[in-house]
């Protein structure tokens, strides 16, 4: 995006306007998604630490950019390489944070939400939701997020290869 648009934009008339508005949009979307991410730890900590708005809202900015000065160390200062499922890995804690979260918390994250659809949300909730007309076709997602998928995941989460 940031090279192929750019260059895109440079034949059009009023090319490098529109190159800095594109930029701008961009910024402003990033600045929107930092604060959409940042969101829930502040009430968290508002609600159940009882700090102010304002003093979340640093702690949580303070935590989020010390934690990115330490994954931007460790692509160049702080890079050390490890070996994982034989590929190896020199980056240090950005590959750590990678694995972390594609090996470990996707997989975690998908599996507690199948068990939530398939286990606790009542049937008539979920076919309701889904506004599924064929108890059939209800039938076959709830046992699909009750059993097949949480098996699929959990084989995912602990490595098991099925097709090598």
């Amino acid at each position: 995006m940031f090279q192929s648009l750019a260059v895109a934009f440079d034949p059009l008339p009023l090319g490098a306007l529109m190159r800095t508005i594109l930029f701008a949009l961009l910024i402003l979307v990033a600045w929107m998604s930092t604060i959409g991410l940042a969101e829930p730890v502040v009430a968290w900590l508002v609600e159940s630490r009882k700090l102010t708005r304002a003093r979340a809202a640093a702690w949580t900015g303070s935590a989020a950019w010390a934690i990115g000065v330490v994954c931007i160390l460790s692509l160049d200062y702080w890079a050390f390489s490890f070996s994982f499922l034989g590929i190896t890995r020199t980056l240090g804690l950005f590959d750590v944070l990678i694995i972390l979260t594609s090996f470990v918390l996707l997989p975690l994250v998908g599996l507690t939400l199948v068990l939530f659809a398939g286990w606790v949300l009542r049937p008539e909730t979920t076919r309701a939701a889904l506004a599924m007309e064929s108890p059939c076709a209800h039938d076959v997602w709830l046992w699909l997020n009750r059993l097949a998928i949480p098996l699929m995941l959990v084989m995912l989460l602990f490595g098991v290869r099925l097709f090598l």
